[in-house]
């Protein structure tokens, strides 16, 4: 569980909003003291959340690697037109 004070969360909500995505919980104190614990949902499991993507990894490099190398390009060109 990671500790994290009131003013650091007000001035980095995103921070606990990490932790949280990734399951772990936080302790937000005051002066020292523990005000509140800032759990994960539990409504949706993360596994559903991951094994979305795990398939989109899947299939995106399946296509990436089933394409046949382009002579004569530098695979930072590829990649710089893969993105376009």
């Amino acid at each position: 569980m990671k500790t994290m004070s009131i003013g650091e969360l007000v001035r980095r909500p995103g921070t606990a909003q990490k932790l949280t995505d990734k399951g772990r919980s936080v302790r937000v104190t005051h002066r020292g003291k523990p005000l509140w614990v800032v759990t994960p949902d539990v409504s949706q499991p993360p596994s559903q959340k991951d094994e979305k993507r795990e398939a989109w990894l899947d299939r995106s490099l399946d296509e990436l690697l089933a394409e046949t190398p382009r002579p004569g390009k530098s695979a930072a060109r590829m990649v710089i037109e893969d993105r376009r």
